[in-house]
């Protein structure tokens, strides 16, 4: 039977306003009657763009993670964890990480029956160190579930060393029947360590979204590093010391673009065996933060790119919050601004070059070995046939159909493919 493809356009109309604005009311009220503990997420309790956009993300990349999860026969239960979780709802009504993850869970859980596939048994772990964001949270989450039941839910009131090793405990228990993805949002980087994330992805069961104020990482990494011993400066020194060795560029006072920087990051993220991606989101001409998108699975990061490219149709790596007149822009809610060809045709050219070095560099380059190399190179493997049919067109490049024999008629630059473990076309560069 067809399977129904699992829509994933971004619903401007979170959940009922009737639901929400009992929320936002005891919000206020606490903020202004509470000294200590006072319940924090962004200034003035207003969703900002870069802040959509990263949740924007995280929910449609999690709605095809469920779906996929949910067709799988092996897989027997799914396990969301939301370590910075933040109350789950701003003052103009925008939902933060946890209601995100719900919504999501809630619309493939009601998909998958469609297609006769039933629900699996998911859950939704939140956690913040602040008790009152916590308390509304909970109470949003049970009341959205109780309405309308979905998953099994859980909150802590944890600091971050203890909520991860929590969660280590947890994977440790778990069957091979079981997947996890891990949202890790904190305010900085102080909380974040390398032996952390590895022990969150040992057992290769888990994907890890990670968010970073690269920005401000970038800015002060040379003075960090210096003989400065200021307290502020130590949780920055502590993390790049911990991620690079003493002769890496970002240690060593190398001049760096920021999107140089990004990738250096994304690439000491892989820890040798996983996949990592990562999408920056960009607010005013400085100011960048970044996710980071670590997977051991190439599908999870077949998946991501192509959530990445649906929201930057230019370029499929971030999004661009443009200052004008010392006032932010409002920009429409897909997040991007006017699009320019030229930047994707930019793009396209890279791949062409990029595409072709390696082909010509690999004689008889398989199909396997394409598809890996071009999400990698962070495109879709659409984007590499769209390249591969001008080719033909130019007689540039032969296509080979290693079973019949012959000139291949397919590409077979797909997951499905792929997961064969066995090339079925390889690529030749004619001249």
């Amino acid at each position: 039977m067809a399977k129904k493809k699992l829509a994933t356009k971004f619903d401007l109309k979170l959940f009922p306003e009737e639901e929400i604005k009992p929320f936002i009311k005891e919000k206020r009220l606490k903020a202004k009657t509470e000294k200590s503990g006072e319940i924090k997420f962004s200034s003035n309790d207003e969703m900002k763009p870069h802040s959509e956009a990263k949740v924007t993300l995280y929910k449609q990349y999690l709605e095809k993670y469920l779906a996929i999860l949910g067709v799988v026969k092996f897989i027997t239960k799914v396990n969301i964890f939301d370590i910075f979780c933040g109350t789950g709802v701003y003052k103009n009504g925008k939902e933060g990480s946890p209601i995100a993850a719900f919504n999501a869970i809630r619309k493939v859980q009601e998909f998958l029956p469609t297609i006769n596939y039933v629900s699996k048994p998911t859950t939704l772990t939140i956690n913040d160190g602040n008790p009152n964001s916590i308390k509304v949270v909970s109470d949003i989450l049970k009341n959205l579930n109780q309405k309308n039941p979905c998953c099994d839910l859980y909150f802590h009131q944890s600091d971050a060393a203890e909520m991860i090793n929590y969660i280590i405990n947890k994977l440790s228990k778990q069957s091979n029947t079981e997947r996890n993805l891990i949202f890790i949002d904190p305010t900085g980087y102080k909380e974040i360590y390398r032996s952390d994330l590895q022990r969150l992805l040992i057992t290769r069961q888990s994907e890890v979204i990670l968010f970073l104020p690269v920005s401000f990482m970038h800015r002060f990494r040379n003075v960090v590093q210096s003989s400065f011993q200021k307290p502020a400066y130590q949780p920055l020194k502590r993390f790049l010391s911990d991620f690079f060795n003493e002769s890496h560029p970002i240690r060593c006072n190398s001049e760096m673009e920021i999107y140089e920087f990004i990738n250096y990051i994304r690439e000491v993220l892989k820890f040798d065996e996983f996949f990592c991606t990562s999408f920056y989101l960009q607010r005013g001409a400085n100011n960048y933060y970044a996710l980071f998108f670590i997977t051991p699975s190439i599908l999870g990061l077949d998946r991501i790119i192509e959530t990445k490219w649906k929201l930057d149709e230019d370029r499929g790596q971030g999004f661009i919050y443009e200052e004008k007149k010392k006032k932010l822009q409002e920009v429409q809610l897909n997040i991007f601004s006017v699009k320019k060809p030229s930047e994707f045709e930019r793009r396209m050219d890279f791949l062409e070059q990029e595409m072709y070095n390696f082909i010509k560099s690999h004689p008889n380059c398989d199909n396997r070995e394409l598809y890996e190399f071009i999400l990698n190179k962070d495109f879709r493997p659409t984007h590499a046939i769209q390249i591969l049919k001008k080719w033909q067109k130019l007689k540039t490049i032969q296509l080979w159909d290693l079973e019949k024999g012959k000139e291949a008629r397919g590409y077979n630059l797909k997951y499905d493919s792929y997961k064969l473990k066995k090339a079925t076309v390889t690529y030749k560069i004619l001249n």
